[in-house]
């Protein structure tokens, strides 16, 4: 009867490990996506005509992105400090 409980409980918590690990896979990727962008952007920057009124600030993205990874990043490795202040991203990237 013990045995069998345990294999039951066993079971039960298959899928919660399942999960856990489809979503650190999952938030890998979504890294590995944010990685890919921010050189993507300094590509684009590099590009960029000089001389427009409005200018897109690709700084402000890159480093809004970033924010967005380390809050990732913290997630995964459990490494959220309470104590740590949370930036806000800017959102807006033109000037």
């Amino acid at each position: 009867m013990r045995k069998t409980l345990i294999i039951i409980a066993f079971m039960f918590s298959m899928p919660a490990f399942a999960d856990i690990d489809s979503e650190r896979q999952n938030l890998h990727r979504i890294m590995r996506e944010i990685d890919f962008l921010i050189g993507e952007i300094k590509t684009i920057k590099a590009d960029a005509p000089g001389n427009t009124r409005i200018k897109f600030e690709y700084n402000l993205l890159s480093s809004d992105l970033l924010k967005i990874r380390h809050g990732i990043s913290d997630h995964i490795n459990g490494s959220l400090d309470a104590s740590r202040p949370i930036e806000p991203i800017h959102g807006i990237y033109k000037r």
